[in-house]
């Protein structure tokens, strides 16, 4: 009962929200890149309206010279709802934007941590204010998240809890030629890695014991990809939010696994 009065309170306050903020064509009123964010992550724009208002953000995106101008409320949550809308090219632009504001800023001036402000120290002022200005913070550094759920491809299946049902979807794409990291779940350290060499596209990943993974393979021929034991996909299905773009899903245990196939070309880049 309590549950779904809840979901009953949800709903109305995504109807308000929608009502009073949203247009027909998607666009929310303030028109920034923060209000497009929370309301595509927190789904308070209609599910018929998300692909317009991705579009409107990519926009405002493009209209800032292809630079984010989100702060600790949006930055989070900027580039998984660009990749969850099928923008995954627009996220490695924004994550490999060197000038003012973006990450690699902070990188090319000898940062090895995340700051706390975007121009935590600049040529032209030196360091700001050492009221707030710390150089290992984790809001701007929230983009670790994407790293791991969307190039890696880490995350758990929907409705489930405590990594011992996992949903593995990397997305390769940008410059990046390969990528590789591990995450250390409550059930043990969960290890992916790709390589993209010209056309084929490796993925490599490692579960602890008693996990099992959904592990969905973007190719331009799915139905090509294949496992170590050279077996291919149990199906295929459309990668979601990309038109026209297809993936090979398997099924993985415990152990380390290994799928080769055609990469997926001019998506992500």
């Amino acid at each position: 009962d309590e549950a779904a009065r809840y979901r009953e309170l949800r709903a109305k306050i995504g109807a308000a929200f929608a009502d009073e903020f949203v247009d027909a064509g998607g666009r929310v009123a303030s028109g920034t890149q923060t209000a497009y964010v929370l309301g595509l992550h927190m789904g308070l724009v209609r599910a018929d309206l998300a692909g317009a208002a991705a579009g409107h953000l990519v926009a405002a995106i493009e209209a800032a010279d292809w630079h984010l101008t989100t702060g600790f409320v949006g930055v989070g949550y900027l580039l998984p709802a660009l990749s969850a809308a099928g923008r995954t090219d627009a996220a490695y632009r924004l994550l490999a934007q060197r000038t003012y504001p973006s990450w690699r800023y902070m990188m090319d001036r000898g940062a090895t941590t995340i700051w706390e402000r975007w121009d935590g120290w600049s040529p032209e002022q030196g360091f700001q204010s050492a009221w707030m200005n710390s150089f290992n913070h984790y809001s701007l550094g929230s983009v670790g998240e994407w790293l791991y759920r969307f190039v890696l491809g880490i995350d758990q299946e929907p409705g489930t809890a405590g990594f011992g049902r996992l949903l593995v979807r990397p997305h390769p794409g940008g410059s990046l030629s390969w990528a590789r990291g591990r995450y250390a779940s409550v059930r043990g350290p969960v290890a992916s890695g790709w390589q993209r060499d010209r056309d084929r596209f490796t993925f490599r990943l490692e579960l602890p014991p008693n996990v099992t993974a959904s592990v969905r393979i973007p190719s331009d021929d799915p139905a090509a990809v294949r496992d170590q034991a050279g077996a291919g996909p149990e199906s295929v299905a459309g990668y979601p939010g990309a038109p026209g773009a297809r993936e090979a899903i398997f099924t993985a245990g415990s152990g380390s696994h290994e799928f080769t196939g055609p990469a997926l070309t001019g998506y992500g880049r």
